[in-house]
């Protein structure tokens, strides 16, 4: 893993923390959050994310460039409870009538 990045643990939900795809998005936001501290101008870094369709969760990374990044992952605490993307949802029963 990076510098300075602690081992993620499966108490912290390190488990998606392992994915190939998250430790990449944690580098680069690692490594632009480096630069910007040693930079001896101004800058600026944006970091916006959306839930996708499909446990995906979509990261964009801006800082002078633009990065993508989209990651599976899984909500356990809506799965045990019954996710309101299925169509038993209490919600969604109640917005139908």
């Amino acid at each position: 893993m990076s510098e300075g990045l602690p081992d993620p643990s499966p108490a912290d939900g390190g488990d998606i923390l392992r994915d190939p795809a998250v430790r990449r998005l944690r580098h680069r936001l690692s490594a632009l959050l480096d630069e910007l501290l040693t930079h001896d101008g101004w800058g600026r870094l944006e970091l916006d994310m959306r839930i996708l369709t499909r446990r995906q969760k979509e990261f964009i990374v801006r800082c002078g460039r633009e990065w993508r990044f989209v990651v599976d992952f899984r909500n356990t605490a809506a799965d045990a409870a019954g996710s309101c993307h299925e169509s038993r949802c209490p919600l969604r029963e109640r917005d139908r009538t």
